[in-house]
């Protein structure tokens, strides 16, 4: 059962100080449903994010992903469905071949006025998060 995961997911978070939240944990799924619906993922990612945006109304969100995937522009597709609602875009590169169209993605996504982070390394994104004022450290 997910819900085996929770004290878990609680218990990591308190140790590494993470702010208090919500856990919207799916279903697991059999390895044969995995491998069945593995391509659907992706398909149904913006989906997901959907729930989360219309479960937490007040809440600003921050979407963090990498560029090996459809996540810039499924990101991009949610900044545009819900202008106000996402605080800021990360992005890891983790393939050099998807960087030029990413980089265009980067930019609609920050002239929409959600401030972007494409990074390769973790220490970027951290630098990034403190001069917006996403993590303020004492």
């Amino acid at each position: 059962s997910e819900w085996n995961l929770y004290e878990f997911l609680i218990e990591f978070s308190r140790k590494h100080e993470l702010p208090e939240g919500v856990f919207l944990l799916s279903q697991l799924k059999k390895l044969k449903e995995v491998l069945k619906t593995g391509q659907g993922k992706h398909a149904t990612k913006f989906m997901r994010i959907v729930r989360i945006v219309e479960a937490f109304p007040n809440q600003p969100l921050i979407l963090l992903g990498d560029d090996s995937q459809q996540d810039p522009a499924i990101y991009l597709s949610v900044v545009e469905h819900f202008p106000g609602k996402i605080s800021c875009v990360y992005l890891r590169q983790a393939y050099k071949n998807n960087y030029a169209n990413v980089k265009q993605i980067v930019e609609k996504i920050e002239k929409a006025g959600v401030p972007c982070c494409y990074f390769k390394h973790s220490s970027e994104a951290v630098v990034h998060s403190k001069k917006i004022g996403l993590v303020t450290l004492q």
